[in-house]
């Protein structure tokens, strides 16, 4: 949405407060349906933020009712680092990373 910010949900915790300071800024949080939204407009509501809604039906809604979207990368604060190729999109490289770190785990190493 123009002007939003985007974050992954599971960075969200340990990441607004460097997004938003102020704890009594209005935030509306959404995702696609607004399922997802909810969960995390409590989080930050837990976490002590004072004016925190969800928009509801998510950005499916909001395309909808006519409101504009941006693409692409814009509004991040950072590239996802908590997204994993899958399936035509990995390369050898990538499949290679992931059974180290399978095998790290599996070891206790990370």
């Amino acid at each position: 949405m123009p002007g939003s910010t985007w974050i992954s949900r599971g960075w969200l915790e340990p990441r607004v407060e460097e997004l938003i300071p102020d704890w009594t800024e209005p935030i509306v949080v959404t995702d696609q349906d607004g399922t997802d939204a909810l969960l995390a407009a409590a989080t930050l509501l837990d976490q002590g933020y004072h004016d925190v809604s969800a928009l509801m039906g998510g950005t499916r809604a909001w395309i909808a009712a006519g409101q504009s979207v941006e693409s692409g990368l814009s509004g991040v604060m950072e590239p996802p680092v908590d997204i994993v190729p899958a399936g035509p999109e990995r390369s050898y490289a990538d499949m290679i990373q992931y059974l180290r770190w399978e095998e790290a785990l599996a070891h206790g190493d990370t």
